[in-house]
């Protein structure tokens, strides 16, 4: 069962907020590498990102496609296109971003809300708090994202997101002692 994130709808404005076990350096590199994202972005691990494109820098967007399992349920092979147009990037601090869907182009779809996401890494001893904050056109705006799912679906994205972070500093820890090691002379 997926732990839901803590959150809050307050008008036309939704802020998440999620401690996670990993220094805000390697949080934020999940955030901003297309192939790091791919790993974690999605509602459950069995939505996958087959499509990930990234240019990182002001004016550059993320264009990516989540795919529902192929399990025969009411999400099979769904593909849902997601357009990110970045605005501000500050790393490992900040970033906010125009987040809209799309189509499999890139188009935006005006059928659908379209927000202002500002996600901020907040260091706590060594873990890192990821505090978004999505501002939408209208409170009517929020309430569709919010019926369509998007607080569950980011609730499993941020388990799906622990799941890679613990890979990554596992990785790096081997890598460190592999270092160590190689510059003593046993």
């Amino acid at each position: 069962m997926v732990k839901i994130v803590d959150h809050k709808v307050e008008g036309e404005i939704l802020t998440m907020e999620r401690l996670l076990d990993a220094p805000k350096e390697i949080v934020f590199g999940a955030f901003t590498d297309a192939d790091q994202i791919a790993q974690w972005w999605g509602p459950t691990p069995e939505w996958t990102v087959p499509v990930s494109k990234m240019d990182l820098k002001v004016g550059g967007t993320w264009h990516y496609m989540m795919k529902g399992p192929d399990d025969g349920s009411e999400y099979a092979n769904m593909e849902a296109w997601g357009l990110a147009t970045y605005k501000e990037i500050d790393p490992p601090n900040k970033l906010v971003l125009e987040d809209s869907f799309s189509d499999a182009q890139g188009n935006k779809l005006n059928d659908f809300p379209i927000s202002t996401a500002i996600f901020e890494f907040i260091d706590q001893d060594g873990k890192t708090l990821v505090k978004s904050t999505s501002v939408y056109a209208s409170s009517e705006d929020l309430q569709k994202v919010v019926q369509m799912g998007m607080i569950e679906g980011f609730s499993g994205s941020y388990e799906n997101l622990d799941v890679l972070l613990e890979k990554l500093q596992q990785k790096k820890k081997k890598k460190n002692v592999r270092r160590f090691i190689s510059r003593e002379n046993f």
